[in-house]
């Protein structure tokens, strides 16, 4: 994770595997979570529907992320992906700096979306009356 001291804005996201790859980076979260940095998770699932066989990698990703994250969602459809991320990115660029938290099942990424309606979005700028801790 890299970001600008002065902007404070999310620069790099940090891509996870399933729950065993969220669950391995964890303590890394805890770190940024403390720090207030600001950052975006994407966890890869299973394909939808695929929970019910239990494979050996399946676990209970929502969980796992609740303890390190502000903010979690799951993409439910292909059509949801880009209004999910805008959202994940506003809500790690909330001050103080908050960690997002975007589960995607594996069918929403070979699934083709619908073209949905365009959106505004713009990442929030943090406030410059805003001091941070380790500044003080």
């Amino acid at each position: 994770m890299t970001r600008s001291k002065s902007s404070r804005r999310v620069r790099r996201t940090l891509t996870l595997h399933l729950a065993p790859g969220l669950a391995n980076g964890l303590a890394n979260l805890h770190n940024a979570k403390r720090a207030q940095v600001p950052m975006v998770n994407i966890v890869g699932e299973h394909r939808q529907g695929h929970k019910a066989t239990d494979s050996p990698l399946t676990g209970d990703i929502e969980s796992l992320a609740h303890t390190m994250s502000h903010w979690v969602r799951t993409t439910t459809s292909a059509d949801n992906i880009a209004g999910d991320t805008a959202e994940a990115i506003k809500q790690a660029n909330t001050l103080p700096g908050r960690i997002a938290t975007l589960i995607l099942p594996a069918d929403t990424a070979w699934t083709e979306a619908k073209p949905s309606s365009s959106f505004e979005f713009s990442a929030p700028t943090p406030r410059e009356a805003y001091v941070w801790p380790f500044e003080r």
